[in-house]
């Protein structure tokens, strides 16, 4: 029996990158430095690259932060202040709250199947603002956050904060989420049931095998019984 449906928040319910290239654009047009597509696509992979590591614990959340754009002003033409750049980008970012397609419609007939939960790797104030604005977090009992449970997807200790929280057991637990490495390995790990929202059809070359794979939200409503 199905209890508790978990979702990632970014690129599963929301539109995370078109999000971040607005943040992006905003924050060097603010800071008075014109920032080409060019630029924003090498922000994006270097902020990437840090956050696979921190994945794997290999770097801090807080130097994740100042780290990508220490590198993006080395690696690039723009001249910015490091300091006000990084303080500047998160708050543009938590006004980002673009909702993929069915998301309000899937939440909303899933919230009548159980009890739902948000669980995301990010910065603790600017998802809460995120999830306000978007308005859907009236469907959610849980929100678990990296930054406030202490460990990041996928270490078990975010996943044991979720049973404990809910007074679940992993096998009661529907984990929906994008990412392989992240949503995907934890939630295999812990036991939960784990669903793979992969609408680009990525290749998985990971030794992470879910138990469901999907490419629209709306499978998980074609789906469901299977997946109880």
């Amino acid at each position: 029996m199905i209890k508790l449906v978990c979702f990632d928040l970014d690129d599963t319910l929301m539109d995370f990158h078109k999000g971040e290239e607005i943040a992006f654009y905003e924050t060097m047009k603010e800071e008075n430095v014109e920032a080409s597509h060019d630029d924003y696509l090498l922000y994006k992979k270097i902020n990437g690259a840090l956050w696979k590591k921190l994945e794997k614990g290999e770097v801090e959340r807080y130097a994740l932060q100042r780290i990508r754009f220490e590198e993006l002003k080395k690696e690039s033409q723009l001249d910015f202040d490091i300091e006000k750049v990084n303080a500047l980008f998160p708050k543009k970012l938590s006004e980002q709250a673009i909702l993929l397609e069915d998301s309000e419609r899937i939440l909303k007939w899933c919230s009548k199947k159980a009890e739902l939960a948000i669980a995301s790797n990010g910065t603790a104030t600017t998802q809460h603002r995120r999830i306000e604005k978007s308005g859907i977090d009236k469907y959610f009992k849980y929100i678990f956050i990296s930054e406030e449970v202490g460990h990041a997807k996928p270490h078990q200790g975010f996943f044991d904060a979720i049973f404990k929280t809910a007074n679940v057991s992993p096998e009661e637990v529907l984990f929906i989420g994008d990412s392989l490495s992240a949503d995907m390995k934890g939630a295999v790990k812990s036991g939960c049931i784990s669903v793979w929202f992969n609408p680009k059809h990525i290749i998985n070359d990971l030794n992470v095998i879910p138990d469901h794979e999907i490419d629209r939200l709306s499978s998980i409503i074609d789906r469901w019984e299977e997946f109880k």
